[in-house]
């Protein structure tokens, strides 16, 4: 019963979590210029480290059902990876402009000012290779979960398949456009940044949905092993 109240609480856990780190990806995206910065920089920080527990969380639901697999580890495994290069590339992001932007304004005259914002594109570059790094490990681990889904009765293969063609399609546009985003590259219909969020925030309600199912599931597997 311990183990099953423990497997219970992180997949609550980290939907909750997962449900968080998409708010704060919202909110940090379309409604940064109305929060004060350092809100902005707090949120843009939480939402690698939510990822992680909802990574998390969605691996305890996904091996409950059945023994454990080489995709279903390899993707949490570049899920947890994921999120922390997301914060790696979210806090050299805020540092990087919060610096420089502070020695622009106190730079002494105009030249200084122009050399600061040329060095600041050329650092700027740094954080654009770590959200690289953070979309090809979540990405692939994306792909290795959703292969993980196909037979899982909680999720089968619409999740499982829908999130492999989004996931992969996404990977391989961003390949293709490197080091470039797709999106600024090809145009901001080719940015398929936004339905991968609407296939994960469909995961994360998937995951509340699926915590009467871990009791009952627990119950059965129970009555099994008296009748043994």
């Amino acid at each position: 019963m311990i183990s099953v109240n423990l497997t219970r609480s992180w997949i609550r856990t980290g939907a909750i979590c997962g449900l968080l780190a998409i708010v704060a990806y919202l909110v940090s995206s379309v409604l940064p210029t109305f929060l004060p910065r350092i809100i902005d920089y707090y949120l843009f920080f939480a939402i690698g480290v939510l990822g992680i527990v909802f990574v998390a969380g969605l691996y305890k639901l996904l091996s409950h059902h059945s023994r454990e697999s080489v995709p279903l580890q390899m993707g949490a495994l570049f899920g947890i990876i994921a999120g922390v290069l997301q914060n790696a590339m979210a806090v050299v992001q805020a540092t990087t402009s919060i610096f420089i932007s502070r020695y622009i304004r106190e730079a002494p005259d105009e030249v200084t000012k122009e050399t600061l914002k040329l060095i600041w594109k050329g650092v700027n570059l740094v954080q654009l290779g770590l959200d690289v790094s953070w979309d090809i490990f979540l990405l692939i681990g994306l792909i290795l979960i959703g292969v993980a889904m196909l037979h899982h009765p909680r999720f089968g293969k619409a999740f499982g398949w829908t999130g492999i063609f989004l996931a992969g399609l996404t990977l391989g546009l961003n390949l293709f456009t490197f080091p470039e985003p797709p999106g600024e590259a090809l145009g901001p219909l080719f940015d398929l940044g936004p339905l991968v969020g609407i296939w994960l925030l469909a995961v994360v309600i998937q995951m509340f949905r699926s915590i009467p199912w871990l009791d009952i599931v627990s119950h059965q597997k129970g009555l099994d092993k008296e009748a043994v």
